[in-house]
């Protein structure tokens, strides 16, 4: 089963969570998000269901689940 997932924050995004979650940006705009500093929220994919505590000791917030 792929969940799909929203991510939010600022600043270096943390690049460990996409192999920690085995995930991946849904569309190219999501992978452009990537590189970026500013508040933004990147959609991904991933293998399992996200780490939601891991996500939020790194700074980011897990803003919805889409199953």
């Amino acid at each position: 089963m792929v969940h799909k997932f929203k991510v939010s924050g600022r600043g270096p995004f943390p690049f460990d969570m996409l192999r920690y979650d085995e995930a991946w940006p849904v569309e190219t705009m999501d992978a452009l998000k990537l590189a970026a500093f500013d508040r933004r929220e990147i959609t991904l994919l991933a293998n399992r269901e996200p780490t939601v505590a891991r996500w939020e000791s790194f700074g980011w917030l897990v803003t919805s689940k889409l199953y």
